[in-house]
């Protein structure tokens, strides 16, 4: 991975980003989704949290949500470079943002475009902001990368 970096700093940030955006997302989401299962009184384990995690990110959710994701990722930190420059402080926090609001964005549209809410966890706005925070770790992640590995 190293030899990645120093060759390709800028992708090898934005793979790294958008895979803890998408694993993050699926993570938050699928404990979200077992909150309200639990609070219907089933019993939710810890283990049950795990498998159930495991399962969605190996199934075609993973899919989908790195196409929509990262989509909104990338266009999102194309901004977010360009207000860096402009702004020329804390570039970290302004990608950070970017990643946060891509993802509150992208749920919006999704909702939008089909008039249901596609992302059931999604319903209420703390488990949306909590949705955004994986933006937001994503952003902060990509732009760290690039500012360590810059010649």
């Amino acid at each position: 991975m190293p030899a990645l970096f120093k060759k390709y700093p800028h992708l090898s940030a934005y793979i790294i980003g958008l895979a803890v955006l998408v694993l993050g997302f699926i993570i938050i989401y699928t404990q979200i989704i077992l909150r309200e299962v639990g609070a219907l009184g089933l019993t939710i384990t810890p283990a049950i949290r795990l498998q159930t995690t495991l399962d969605n990110i190996g199934s075609g959710m993973f899919i989908f949500l790195t196409l929509v994701l990262g989509l909104g990722f990338t266009l999102a930190m194309i901004v977010a470079a360009r207000i860096a420059r402009l702004v020329r402080i804390l570039p970290n926090w302004v990608h950070a943002l970017a990643g946060f609001a891509a993802v509150l964005l992208i749920l919006q549209i999704l909702q939008i475009w089909r008039g249901i809410n596609l992302i059931p966890a999604a319903r209420e706005l703390p488990d949306m902001l909590m949705l955004g925070g994986a933006g937001a770790l994503s952003g902060y992640i990509y732009r760290a990368l690039i500012e360590r590995n810059r010649p």
